[in-house]
């Protein structure tokens, strides 16, 4: 009887602990870092995440001098058919109406993989890949 007592108690225990609750999901909020040179990508991001938006701040390289991004966009956490997917737009002030849309991949828990079509600096969007670590 008293192996049963200890056995129900352990059990509610475990039942109660945090490792058995539903995993927390991914999510992009934090400073962001760009791996490789691409025209225009954001240096760095700073991101803020409320369930699925997504907003924040960067700074660009223009020609000669930073220029600021503000960032706004979607989150979506993995699914069964789908990876966790990230949308978001650049607006770059001062940037004479240049826009971005940058459409990535969580590849991990501190990594963006994806690819980015400007708008407005020639006549054609320009496209170009990024990639970010969350430092």
């Amino acid at each position: 009887m008293r192996f049963f007592l200890c056995a129900m108690a352990l059990g509610a225990v475990v039942a109660c602990s945090p490792s058995s609750m539903s995993p927390v999901e991914p999510s992009v909020a934090g400073v962001w870092s760009l791996d490789t040179a691409t025209i225009l990508s954001p240096q760095t991001m700073h991101l803020s995440q409320h369930d699925g938006a997504v907003a924040g701040t960067g700074s660009s390289m223009g020609v000669d001098v930073p220029m600021p991004v503000d960032i706004s966009g979607s989150f979506s956490p993995p699914t069964a058919a789908s990876p966790p997917l990230l949308s978001l737009i650049f607006q770059f002030e001062n940037g004479g109406g240049i826009t971005g849309q940058f459409t990535g991949t969580l590849t991990a828990p501190n990594h963006l993989q994806g690819s980015v079509i400007f708008y407005g600096i020639t006549q054609t969007p320009q496209t170009a890949t990024a990639s970010y670590t969350r430092r």
